[in-house]
């Protein structure tokens, strides 16, 4: 039997997929990395403080600041 293990079976065409997935995702990170670079060097570093809101503050109602860069940081910390 000569058939592709993804015709014959469910799940090594989702692993299949996952692969191709994950390469495109590992494309885009890249890509977004390289333009992020190319801003930095174009116009400077550029960066503000958040405050980090992933766990219970302690005090109640205090949170620390972390420095972010990008959107995706921002979400990392502000959920």
């Amino acid at each position: 039997m000569n058939a592709d293990p993804a015709q014959a079976d469910p799940v090594f065409a989702a692993i299949k997929q996952h692969k191709v997935a994950l390469r495109a995702s590992k494309a885009a990170s890249a890509e977004s990395h390289r333009l992020m670079k190319l801003a930095d060097e174009a116009v400077g570093e550029r960066s503000i403080q958040v405050l980090d809101m992933r766990e219970p503050s302690t005090p109640p109602g205090w949170h620390p600041f972390v420095t972010v860069n990008c959107w995706i940081d921002i979400e990392t910390y502000v959920k």
